[in-house]
């Protein structure tokens, strides 16, 4: 991790040059803002196809942050650990307030808690850098029948705005709903990738295959985000809060129905 300069640190790789000759540091982690935390306590190894570190905006580490080095992602959890390692191929780490030691990634609770769970997207132009609208959105993964995935999408570096159609009335993927199709599961945590259990662990738990589509109103635009949210709780048909434990992904999300515009400046900025 390169803080030398404060107000912008960065994640480099060492990566041979093109000769092959020089070893060269490279940023990594262009898209991602580092500038909220310091690393002079941090604790960093290789995990698999991660880069996973420590960093703090407090007094102590309280921070963890998993590189993925193939996808170029970076996921960041409210976890304080001081000292990071790999045993029998699972990640433990050693939490600095309690002096406790704890295998992570290994249910689907915090030490019995729920946690809500946030992806954001880069800037995209959707392949056209100039104003733009587009209608639809359409979205693929796995999802629990007791889990909702909210989807948001930001214009411009607008406010983030929840995505409402008719078939998502509340702006979420839902695992009961009929675009999830749940003649055919997947077990997830079931098996083992490598030399250790992901997700649930043991026998598992269940996910079903989804493939829906947003309807969207765009304004004109020349770029975008996307973000999407799982929640710890939501308010189930009876009225009543109802945990998020379980699982949900989204394997792809793809723009369609884009509608080229003359290139002019966007009307917020004229």
């Amino acid at each position: 991790m390169d803080d030398s300069t404060e107000a912008e640190p960065k994640l480099r790789v060492m990566t041979l040059g093109t000769d092959n000759e020089v070893v060269r540091p490279v940023s990594v982690t262009e898209s991602f803002n580092f500038a909220d935390y310091q690393f002079d306590m941090g604790n960093m190894l290789v995990w698999g196809d991660y880069i996973v570190f420590t960093g703090r905006k407090g007094t102590v580490n309280d921070t963890l942050f998993l590189f993925h080095t193939i996808y170029k992602s970076i996921d960041t959890f409210a976890w304080g650990y001081s000292y990071l390692d790999v045993y029998n191929g699972a990640l433990i780490g050693g939490e600095i307030s309690t002096n406790n030691v704890y295998t992570m990634f290994s249910g689907t609770d915090d030490d019995g808690f729920t946690y809500p769970a946030i992806w954001e997207s880069k800037d995209d132009d959707l392949g056209y850098d100039a104003l733009k609208k587009t209608k639809r959105l359409r979205l693929q993964g796995e999802i629990g029948v007791n889990q909702k995935i909210y989807v948001y999408v930001s214009y411009d570096n607008d406010n983030w705005e929840l995505v409402v159609d008719t078939k998502h009335p509340d702006g979420a993927i839902t695992g009961s709903d009929s675009y999830v199709d749940t003649g055919s599961s997947v077990a997830i945590g079931a098996t083992t990738i490598g030399r250790f259990e992901v997700g649930a662990g043991g026998s598992g738990i269940l996910a079903y295959n989804y493939n829906t589509e947003f309807k969207l109103n765009s304004p004109k635009f020349k770029r975008l985000r996307v973000k999407f949210e799982i929640k710890e709780t939501f308010l189930n048909d009876s009225g009543e809060y109802q945990d998020l434990i379980g699982y949900a992904s989204v394997s792809k999300y793809e723009f369609f129905d884009i509608q080229q515009k003359r290139n002019k400046i966007a009307s917020k900025y004229r």
